[in-house]
């Protein structure tokens, strides 16, 4: 699995994940829960799911403010975000 770290500056491991499999990158839905991965993901055009569940790092307000594309805060939700996505 592709992890971006928070030193990256860039991201070309979602590019080159997208390239490879042979999608664009505005065809992937990405799943994180930290804000290093909303940014990797929309600095690459992709969509982006935050999952929230047990998240102790921020609050869920903060988590808000970030516009990710979905939110799911239970592992039942986030397997109907991404069934809706598909």
């Amino acid at each position: 699995m592709w992890r971006y770290h928070k030193t990256q500056k860039t991201s070309e491991h979602l590019i080159y994940a997208a390239k490879a499999s042979g999608f664009n990158t505005n065809q992937f839905l990405y799943i994180g829960d930290h804000l290093h991965d909303f940014h990797a993901a929309h600095s690459d055009g992709m969509k982006i799911a935050i999952f929230t569940y047990c998240h102790n790092v921020y609050n869920k307000d903060y988590i808000r403010n970030w516009k990710a594309d979905y939110y799911s805060n239970s592992v039942q939700n986030l397997w109907k975000t991404i069934y809706c996505f598909s």
